[in-house]
Parts: C-alpha cells; structure tokens; sequence
C-alpha cells in the first residue's frame, strides 16, 4: 500500500481529496507525525487483526495451523 506525507496545512486544504485515497496519508506537524488517514477499508481490516490476535483461541488454531498439526476434512463430515 501506498503512504503519502503531508504537512497539517497542506492536509487540511486537501482533506476531502485525502479522505477518498485509498493510499495511508501520514500528517506531519513542524516535521514529527502527528496522525495518519486511512480508509475505511484499511481500519476495518486492522481492528479484524486486532480482535483476532487478541483471541487465545484463534492464536492457539494458528499456531497450529504454521506448525502443521491442523487436520482438514471433508465438509461431507460435518454434521446437519
């Protein structure tokens, strides 16, 4: 993905443009970053990563799933 820099004042003259990118903008103030916009898309897929590896079971089924351990089966053996 994407990132573009810009100074606050160029951001705010440009924030309805800068809403709609799809890119990650980062916001600088007197050159530190002071915040970034992103899309929708892009927060919703964070906070889902977040919530996920925030979970012990999920984290546990991953483990196992890189370490190889997981057991796929037919979906014909799941149960009505």
């Amino acid at each position: 993905m994407a990132t573009v820099t810009y100074p606050v004042a160029q951001a705010q003259a440009q924030f309805p443009k800068l809403a709609k990118t799809k890119s990650v903008v980062t916001v600088t103030n007197r050159g530190a970053v002071a915040c970034f916009i992103v899309s929708k898309e892009f927060m919703a897929a964070a906070l889902e990563t977040q919530e996920i590896l925030a979970d012990p079971k999920a984290m546990r089924a991953l483990k196992e799933y890189e370490a190889r351990r997981t057991k796929f089966g037919s979906l014909d053996a799941i149960p009505d």
